[in-house]
């Protein structure tokens, strides 16, 4: 049976909502009205114990997976849990460069590279360390590199990789 990052996603997204929807299921499951059916409370512990056991070996299996699957980033070659780690990191830079650009600039001084920030009991300023448009290029850089990785992230997953037929139930949407 072959898989690859997409369906490892979707399978999690599948396990992981239906192990929501037996937590609360369980929670109603403990009362029940003369002529009502319900599930009994043990019956929803077995699926919603079952559920867990299948998040859980897909996620052991996303990590392989993540391990496993090359690409490539900035001249050189990286696995795609790196890869996505990267991703996220580069995306905080970018909004952090992106607020330092803008911290001020809603202001009236707008684009003043000589903006300070003033403390009146002392009257001490802190001046600005770096030109609002350097930290905007600095931002852009960030959000470009991010999107590369994206890309590639996007390719990675798109690989294929071989798994045990008798593993076909944690992708199958039948319960």
């Amino acid at each position: 049976m072959k898989i690859n990052g997409f369906d490892l996603r979707e399978a999690i997204r599948h396990w992981s909502a239906r192990k929501t929807l037996l937590d609360k299921v369980f929670v109603d499951a403990g009362f029940a009205y003369t002529g009502e059916s319900k599930p009994a409370p043990a019956e929803v512990s077995a699926q919603l114990e079952q559920a867990s056991r299948h998040l859980a070996e897909l996620e052991v299996l996303q990590a392989q997976y993540n391990r496993s699957q090359r690409l490539h980033f900035e001249g050189g070659e990286i696995n795609l849990a790196v890869g996505l780690k990267l991703a996220g990191a580069m995306t905080q830079q970018s909004n952090m460069w992106r607020g330092y650009a803008e911290r001020g600039l809603l202001t009236f001084a707008a684009y003043r590279d000589d903006l300070t920030q003033g403390r009146k009991a002392d009257e001490n300023f802190a001046k600005r360390q770096m030109p609002s448009a350097m930290a905007m290029a600095k931002a852009e850089d960030y959000l470009r590199r991010a999107a590369q990785l994206r890309g590639a992230i996007a390719l990675a997953n798109a690989n294929s990789m071989e798994l045990a037929d008798d593993l076909a139930p944690l992708f199958s949407r039948g319960d």
